[in-house]
């Protein structure tokens, strides 16, 4: 009994840090998202002042 508690402690754990994991690099996806829409934006602006 007590080995099954331990052994579902560690697989909720595996859970939570897939879950940060996956949440981070999502975080990442939008912020490069983010940024090349700055780029594009920059970009106009130069083309504008030309």
């Amino acid at each position: 009994m007590k080995e099954a508690r331990i052994e579902s402690k560690g697989r909720e754990e595996a859970r939570i840090r897939e879950a940060r994991i996956e949440s981070k690099s999502r975080e990442e996806a939008r912020m490069g998202e983010g940024r090349s829409e700055n780029e594009r934006g920059e970009r106009k602006r130069k083309e504008e002042v030309r």
